[in-house]
């Protein structure tokens, strides 16, 4: 099963043997956190935890990082 935010910021993936991967998906912007992500996956992290077939939940990032900053204007 895979499935999205909606927004595309956040990805979530279930393999067969209860583990569900959540990838942050900003890879161009090194996957910085904004408002938008950080709404979007705690929205998916509620998800994989309401879902009894999700044992363990393992959180990446889509592309060569896994977060590089926080994109919050200064």
């Amino acid at each position: 099963m895979s499935s999205g935010s909606g927004s595309g910021l956040v990805e979530a993936t279930s393999r067969a043997d209860g583990v569900r991967v959540i990838s942050f998906n900003r890879p161009a912007k090194r996957n910085a956190l904004s408002s938008q992500l950080i709404a979007a996956f705690l929205d998916t992290l509620a998800g994989a935890s309401r879902d009894p077939a999700v044992k363990v939940i393992v959180v990446t990032g889509n592309g060569p990082f896994f977060s590089g900053e926080a994109g919050f204007p200064r």
